[in-house]
């Protein structure tokens, strides 16, 4: 996509090849849901597992894909991505037993990533 430094719309992205999450993620079905709420459906390339495999093959392809900027971040990658409109947000969320006999170790990842997210 050749966009001038300026947020992607929806339809637009859906007028080109997209490569996405299989449906057996939830992330299908967020993405899914943000087109549908738009009344916009994009043509899937490719489905894929994690961001990684999407990632990689939107970089070998002429194929655009729904990432978050946080993970392209950490993967070096800080350009050749837009921000969509409507922004795409979604809440995070952690669930787990405080009983759990690894709680103790849990709990360290858990600050970690509450701190990373409140940043």
């Amino acid at each position: 996509m050749h966009v001038e430094n300026q947020p992607v719309t929806a339809d637009y992205i859906a007028r080109h090849p997209l490569a996405q999450y299989s449906s057996y993620y939830l992330m299908n079905t967020n993405i899914e849901r943000y087109f549908s709420d738009i009344d916009c459906h994009p043509v899937v390339q490719a489905w894929f597992s994690t961001p990684y495999a999407i990632m990689q093959y939107c970089q070998e392809n002429l194929t655009g894909a729904l990432l978050s900027e946080r993970f392209l971040m950490a993967m070096g990658v800080c350009k050749g991505y837009y921000e969509v409109e409507p922004k795409f947000d979604m809440s995070c969320y952690l669930l787990y037993k405080k009983k759990n006999p690894k709680y103790k170790m849990m709990k360290i990842f858990i600050d970690y990533i509450r701190k990373l997210y409140q940043s």
